[in-house]
């Protein structure tokens, strides 16, 4: 069984986040002077912080300790952050979203958008997208968008880093290599596996350049990744899988979503995919990436083929059942 979204309704949301925000307590503080009760309205002093006028022309301000503020407003469940980016899903697709990660048999398509409002810095994302960022993975450039993807899962569902690309084993009985996903993650103990791609013509992506075909070759190849990932995973439990997609704007993902009602269901197995439409002036570096450019977040350094450090050896001296009898030269 696999189910899909009403077309013009999946994760689309036209309320200003940052108006909203600012009429929430504890999520931003609005640069406006305050407006005064009326003489005959009594009400209860309020604390001095929160008195205290901002002048008008002043930038608004994170006061809140937390890492990310949820609101529910105009139909959307509204995650802001303080890594400058804001993240809008439908109320509806956001309960489905948890749900179908749940359900070990059932497929969906659903949508978000991602407004990042500055250059992201990786070194403000979560613990596992770091991680993410520091250790290698099977090759590409693809390490900023995958860090990013997590960092997204983590601050709307609450999921941890359970393993990263390289330390996922796989094994196909055969001499063949098995397709490989790029991370696993846990939501409610329960074990997930990621697989991250973009789907672009460039960025800006040209009007009319991602077409149906090239949506379907996509959707075609990734999907199939996914089921062989999940077949041959000798190390991880997960069941079944996210295929997570960015997408530079609307059009991107309405084609996206075009293509996959086409596919075939043993294709869609009980995969969900998630299209993020990514806006902004830092969406750039999600679809390109300055290979000149110093990476932000620096790879752990990796020790040679055959290197023991120390306290191995020790162990291994230790579990030598001759070395008592080893004769002096």
């Amino acid at each position: 069984f696999s189910t899909r979204p009403r077309p013009h309704v999946a994760g689309r949301c036209t309320a200003d986040a940052s108006r909203t925000s600012s009429q929430q307590p504890g999520f931003m503080r609005p640069t406006a002077k305050q407006k005064t009760w009326p003489e005959e309205v009594e009400t209860e002093p309020m604390a001095e912080a929160t008195m205290q006028p901002k002048p008008e022309d002043t930038a608004f301000e994170w006061v809140d300790p937390t890492p990310e503020v949820r609101v529910e407003a105009y139909g959307c469940n509204i995650v802001s952050t303080n890594g400058g980016y804001v993240v809008r899903m439908m109320l509806e697709d956001s309960f489905l979203f948890s749900q179908f990660l749940h359900e070990p048999t059932l497929a969906l398509f659903l949508r978000a958008d991602v407004e990042i409002r500055r250059k992201l810095d990786p070194t403000k994302f979560c613990s596992g997208a770091l991680r993410i960022m520091q250790t290698e993975n099977a090759g590409g450039s693809s390490e900023l968008s995958e860090a990013f993807s997590f960092e997204l899962l983590h601050r709307t569902l609450g999921v941890t880093l359970d393993k990263t690309e390289m330390e996922l084993l796989y094994f196909t009985g055969t001499d063949l290599t098995s397709k490989i996903t790029d991370y696993s993650m846990l939501l409610d103990d329960v074990a997930i596996g990621v697989s991250v791609t973009r789907a672009c013509k460039g960025f800006p992506c040209p009007s009319g350049s991602f077409s149906l075909e090239e949506a379907t070759r996509l959707l075609t190849k990734k999907l199939h990744g996914v089921n062989e990932s999940t077949k041959h995973v000798i190390n991880a439990s997960w069941k079944k899988q996210l295929l997570h997609i960015f997408a530079p704007d609307v059009e991107v993902a309405t084609v996206l979503e075009d293509a996959y009602g086409q596919l075939p269901l043993e294709l869609r197995a009980n995969t969900v995919v998630l299209v993020s439409v990514c806006t902004g002036p830092g969406a750039r570096d999600i679809f390109v990436r300055n290979e000149r450019s110093k990476a932000p977040v620096p790879k752990k350094k990796r020790s040679c083929i055959g290197f023991k450090p120390p306290e191995h050896l020790k162990h291994l001296e230790a579990s030598d059942p001759v070395r008592n009898a080893r004769i002096p030269l």
